[in-house]
């Protein structure tokens, strides 16, 4: 419940429910909203590494009826009349086999799918009820780690338009943030930091020349040599650029990267000298 990246919470989920349930194959089925067949978000194979999601063949014939908001269980899946004709389940051996509703408050999302392909290990009421419960939970988790996603799916999207409408004005350095984005995370990455770490690098670096709103296109523009006075307003655009992105909330580190973006290691860089 406190995850809040969606592929290391699919795969929390994914890794508890084999524990609980002791199955041989599992998977977690997201509803697209294009109303195309849901999407296998995390799966696990007993005894085997995790490969391609798409190596794992669903019944859909079962799947169906969980996107119902129908919890179903069946016993030995080969002699159950609801699921006799379903060709994956004779292919696969599948003997026992449960799936549930990934449920938040108001909507189905998705379903969790167990299975075994082995007569030892059968499912009863009581194990459904547990994957009922681990749905309804997991559920409402993946729909507060969606809605964080998208917020900040949005929040990227509003800076990346930032940038460009400030990069629109300095015909030199088109595609410049976004170049200086690629790299700094390459490098935090490469360094073994923290996911934390690495978008406040993101954003530092998308954001880095906001100050350069404040400088004339004249100026930036300028073919020739800058003048000391023009020099100076290029040298005032990362103060400028923290004091804008302090309006932000919750910004942190962000405003070190922005103000500091061109200090150097021997002191002689600007605003301040570091």
């Amino acid at each position: 419940s406190t995850e809040n990246d969606l592929d290391r919470l699919f795969g929390i989920v994914m890794d508890a429910i084999m524990e609980v349930t002791g199955a041989d194959r599992g998977a977690i089925l997201h509803r697209t909203e294009d109303g195309k067949p849901p999407r296998t978000m995390a799966h696990r194979v007993r005894g085997r590494p995790q490969g391609r999601a798409q190596e794992l063949k669903i019944s859909q014939t079962i799947v169906e009826e969980g996107l119902k908001g129908l919890s179903l269980i069946t016993a030995d899946a080969m002699l159950d009349e609801r699921f006799r004709a379903g060709a994956s389940i004779v292919a696969q051996n599948i003997h026992a086999a449960m799936c549930v509703p990934l449920e938040s408050h108001d909507k189905v999302l998705g379903v969790i799918y167990v299975d075994s392909t082995g007569a030892h290990r059968r499912f009863a009421e009581a194990d459904l009820d547990l994957l009922t419960a681990v749905g309804r939970q997991a559920g409402i988790a993946i729909q507060r780690a969606s809605y964080l996603q998208e917020t900040k799916d949005l929040f990227y999207s509003t800076v990346l338009t930032l940038a460009a409408a400030i990069e629109a004005k300095d015909r030199y350095t088109q595609g410049h943030s976004e170049r200086v984005t690629a790299f700094s995370v390459a490098i935090a990455e490469s360094m073994g930091l923290p996911p934390e770490e690495v978008d406040t690098v993101k954003l530092s670096a998308l954001l880095h020349d906001v100050g350069k709103i404040g400088v004339p296109e004249a100026v930036l523009n300028k073919p020739g040599k800058l003048t000391d006075e023009e020099y100076a307003l290029i040298q005032a655009h990362p103060d400028a650029g923290s004091r804008i992105v302090s309006n932000i909330p919750k910004i942190g580190r962000v405003l070190d990267g922005v103000r500091h973006h061109h200090e150097k290691l021997n002191g002689r860089g600007y605003p301040d000298g570091l």
